[in-house]
């Protein structure tokens, strides 16, 4: 497999490329996406904030501004599916990112 954030392993398991961090926020939603697809593909185990492409590009402010955070109502990403519904859970995040970033592109809150 080829990705342009993560490594892959002879055996086909995705690995963190630390090096490549998302500079825009077009970037930072490909890598979360990137990530989320990775992991309903049983390529990848989510370490949490570490991959997040979001989290790359919004942590260093402590996480304002982040549309996760802000449509989850929190101050992080604590109150997402992937925590409230079970870590086993991860179609369910997947959506819900989706929903996130279609409503950030119209300024609707899905909540």
């Amino acid at each position: 497999m080829k990705s342009k954030w993560f490594k892959f392993d002879e055996k086909d398991k995705a690995r963190f490329d630390s090096e490549r961090r998302a500079i825009t926020l077009k970037e930072a939603w490909e890598k979360t996406f990137e990530k989320w697809e990775l992991i309903l593909g049983g390529f990848w185990t989510n370490d949490d904030m570490a991959t997040c492409g979001l989290c790359n590009y919004f942590f260093e402010n402590r996480c304002r501004e982040c549309p996760v955070a802000e449509m989850a109502g929190d101050i992080d990403c604590l109150k997402t599916p992937y925590y409230t519904s079970g870590k086993d859970r991860n179609d369910e995040e997947y959506l819900w990112l989706l929903l996130v970033r279609e409503a950030t592109k119209t300024n609707v809150n899905p909540k």
